[in-house]
């Protein structure tokens, strides 16, 4: 019994350990995540089969409201959802989950991934672009009129097209450009795009202390 206990206590402190590190961490930085309101989707072939499409904004699952964008996958396998309303081009729409794929849907990380707007936020002093003429806050609609209103939807078309040009199609506000584009050797535009900014969620030690034995586990 005393190996048993030496055997067990190696363990159980990793554990310890790891639930006052996370305590700590939450009560005096917080959490930080992408928030779940406002954003989108973008799904693969799973996802596909399942019933979900690229841009989709997940409302409710059951009756819970998820926050956490980063816990969308983890939260619907979890609770055992069986029903997942999302807002899809303005309407409301229940996905009946066939519980039959939740084991291959655990193991597809690009089921919920982050649907990116092609919005630039600026452009690389390095890029060919630099001086193409974009502004903070344009929008890229359409690459060589191929619709792009996802940064995903851009990058096989820029595979294919390395080292070439495009011709992309830009609003700005309520207009609509046409702009010249080069294509590096790695089917790269040399922009950054706007993402989702991280939310930060602060807690007291009293909150960190739950929120630390609930991440540790």
């Amino acid at each position: 019994w005393q190996r048993l206990l030496v055997m067990c206590g190696g363990v159980l402190f990793n554990f310890i350990f790891a639930i006052i590190a996370y305590i700590s961490i939450l009560s005096i930085w917080g959490s930080g995540y992408i928030e779940n309101e406002g954003n989108a989707i973008y799904t693969d072939e799973l996802g596909t089969e399942m019933g979900f499409r690229n841009g989709d904004r997940i409302l409710r699952m059951d009756d819970y409201i998820p926050e956490n964008f980063g816990m969308l996958q983890a939260d619907l396998a979890r609770r055992g959802i069986e029903k997942v309303t999302v807002l899809r081009d303005g309407d409301t729409l229940d996905i009946y989950i066939d519980r039959s794929l939740i084991g291959d849907f655990m193991n597809d990380p690009n089921v919920f991934d982050l649907a990116v707007p092609f919005v630039i936020d600026s452009v690389m002093k390095s890029s060919p672009n630099y001086d193409c003429g974009l502004a903070s806050g344009d929008r890229i609609i359409a690459l060589d009129s191929i619709s792009t209103p996802f940064v995903q939807d851009s990058r096989k078309y820029l595979a294919t097209v390395k080292g070439g040009t495009v011709m992309a199609t830009v609003l700005r506000g309520a207009d609509t450009l046409n702009i010249p584009m080069a294509v590096d050797t790695a089917g790269r535009l040399g922009i950054y795009m706007k993402v989702p900014g991280i939310k930060t969620k602060e807690n007291s030690v009293a909150s960190g202390i739950p929120a630390g034995f609930k991440l540790c586990f």
